[in-house]
């Protein structure tokens, strides 16, 4: 699944959210004075008084969103299917749940807004990701960075989970009830799967420099909270398997704006079965931790 122009948007916005006071000048060295302001600063972080209100609103999908073999490859490629695991259902064989009146679930949306706005920090926060019967849940993971992922397995089968390509160099394999924390430190959108041929299907996890976005519920409703108030802002509504729409809205101090969207599916492209790099049981791969 590639990354669609949302990463774009996103990460160029980053390059000035993320940039801070006290760097110094080009081929000069920070003076102790700039060094010691910007650790204090680091370390107690202002929250900047920027007036902010709420989006709500639904993500529905316009026509079918057909069957696409390369997704249920992610969870029917490997090359052992451990016991226990049951066959895809049609519904999830799609890349996305759209339920009644075409609601969809699953879908990030965040906002992009004018580089001056000083926004407050996000507050760093767990994201779980589940492997139950087989499967990865939830398929979206949106975060901020500086969040941790908390991937646990709640399977028999000690799955081996990766997150391309921010931790593919230490594979762990994970017992029943165990967990893995992974660091989310830059913004991107990134894959999560399992490898060495035991499949558990895939999780896109995107990782944004703010803490402004949600995603959908199964009836594809979403709430934004501190989205900057008095001022247009770009709403974004993204799912990898569909075309992403966004709209300009303007929210009151306090105050709570609507906002639906309506995405089109991606078209399929079928592509060639591909064997797993890793190959044969996690068990047997060298250098897999257990």
């Amino acid at each position: 699944m590639r990354p669609s122009s949302i990463a774009a948007v996103l990460l160029a916005q980053s390059a000035i959210l993320a940039c801070g006071d006290g760097r110094p000048t080009e081929g000069q060295p920070p003076s102790r004075t700039a060094t010691k302001a910007a650790a204090t600063k680091r370390a107690t972080p202002e929250v900047p008084d920027v007036p902010t209100g709420t989006v709500v609103g639904t993500v529905r999908v316009r026509g079918d969103v057909p069957p696409d073999p390369a997704f249920a490859r992610r969870f029917e490629g490997a090359v052992r299917r451990p016991d226990g695991c049951r066959a895809l259902t049609d519904e999830e064989r799609r890349p996305v749940h759209v339920g009644a009146d075409g609601r969809t679930g699953d879908v990030l949306v965040t906002a992009t807004f004018s580089s001056k706005l000083r926004v407050a920090p996000p507050v760093r926060r767990n994201r779980p990701i589940v492997i139950r019967d087989c499967r990865m849940t939830p398929r979206i993971v949106a975060a901020s960075r500086g969040d941790t992922l908390v991937i646990r397995n709640e399977d028999e089968y000690p799955f081996v989970p990766r997150v391309n390509p921010i931790a593919m160099g230490f594979m762990q394999a994970l017992m029943q009830g165990q967990s893995r924390r992974i660091e989310l430190d830059r913004g991107g959108v990134f894959e999560a799967d399992c490898g060495f041929g035991a499949a558990c299907g895939v999780s896109s996890v995107v990782v944004l420099y703010h803490g402004i976005h949600a995603t959908t519920d199964r009836d594809g409703r979403f709430r934004v909270d501190g989205v900057p108030a008095d001022v247009d802002v770009e709403m974004h509504a993204w799912h990898p398997a569909l075309r992403e729409s966004s709209r300009s809205v303007r929210v009151s101090r306090g105050g709570t704006t609507t906002a639906d969207f309506v995405l089109e599916p991606q078209p399929v492209r079928p592509q060639p079965a591909e064997p797993d790099a890793g190959g044969g049981h996690p068990e047997d791969q060298p250098g897999t931790v257990f």
